[in-house]
């Protein structure tokens, strides 16, 4: 017990500034981690990401190629418009109002299943019927038979009753496997995140038990936490739109599928930033509000004090009693 409090007597200061360290990095960590886990975890998140243009865009040029819809449109706009717009409702839509929840229930683990099917056989008969129509308003009455034994003989082929919609929407196998190793990896981080936790009220604790001895610890690491998380938050929040193009840029610069990468970059970095910003706020307006209160505890202290101390005589010493003079 000796040889330890003498090694505290030597190297107190030292441990104390690491201490210190430790715990202000860890803290603002914990914030950090905090707010990215909430903002991967939000719906709104994909939702918005899906109607981003860039991705729009990619999925009408995936539904094109995939549909042979393109053949159709040399031959007659209108009737190419009419069934793009009914493959985008009826088949493209409820996969992306759905997608969100799906998304996020893969990553929360709360599901396993992220392989939505879809039924393709009413869809089917409408666009036949959209076709049929056509035929039967625009092809001369010469051509007419020959054009309707054509459209029955292209629906009459085996078309499976249900399809996956990923590979449809272009995801590969490759993608798919890159997908659930991505999954995997954010599960496993997600259950040691509460290392930055327990990792921060250990330094924090060891760091009061350094400064028990000194009386106005409190006050200086509640100051210097504060400062420390105002310090964070104000340039993220003055700055949150260079970041986040610089974020695009550099995502632009390196990799192919940048149109997909900077639309989600541009939807998740300003709700990141958004939240932690507020958070770090917070917690400053925390630290700033148990800082007046120490003051004020302390200003109140004082003047107790001075209130229940005997007031001295004016010559400074206290004069005799009778019963001191007996």
């Amino acid at each position: 017990m000796t040889f330890v409090n003498k090694f505290l007597r030597a190297a107190g200061a030292a441990l104390c500034i690491v201490c210190a360290i430790f715990s202000l990095v860890l803290l603002v960590l914990a914030c950090i981690e905090f707010s990215a886990r909430n903002t991967i975890l939000d719906e709104n998140v994909y939702k918005d990401f899906l109607l981003a243009p860039a991705i729009q865009k990619k999925i009408d040029n995936i539904i094109i190629q995939t549909s042979g819809l393109e053949q159709l449109r040399a031959y007659d706009e209108t009737v190419y418009e009419n069934i793009f717009y009914l493959m985008k409702t009826e088949l493209i839509a409820p996969f992306t109002n759905t997608l969100p929840e799906l998304v996020v229930q893969y990553l929360a683990g709360d599901t396993n299943n992220f392989d939505p099917v879809l039924n393709l056989h009413e869809v089917r008969g409408k666009a036949k019927w959209i076709l049929d129509q056509a035929v039967n308003q625009k092809v001369p009455f010469f051509l007419l038979e020959r054009m309707q034994r054509a459209v029955n003989r292209i629906f009459s082929r085996y078309v499976p009753v249900s399809m996956r919609l990923l590979p449809m929407l272009g995801v590969t196998p490759d993608m798919e496997e890159k997908m659930k190793i991505y999954v995997t990896s954010f599960h496993e981080l997600s259950k040691k995140t509460f290392l930055i936790y327990i990792s921060a009220f250990f330094f924090t604790v060891l760091w009061f038990v350094l400064m028990r001895k000194k009386k106005n610890f409190p006050g200086n690491f509640v100051a210097a936490l504060g400062a420390l998380l105002f310090c964070i938050a104000l340039p993220i929040t003055l700055f949150d739109k260079q970041l986040v193009e610089i974020v695009q840029t550099a995502l632009n610069q390196s990799s192919r599928a940048a149109g997909e990468y900077q639309a989600f970059a541009g939807v998740f970095l300003p709700r990141f930033f958004e939240r932690l910003s507020e958070l770090l706020f917070i917690s400053a307006a925390g630290c700033t509000l148990v800082l007046l209160g120490l003051v004020i505890f302390r200003i109140i202290r004082i003047w107790k004090s001075k209130k229940i101390t005997p007031a001295l005589p004016a010559h400074g010493f206290i004069l005799k009693t009778d019963k001191n003079k007996q």
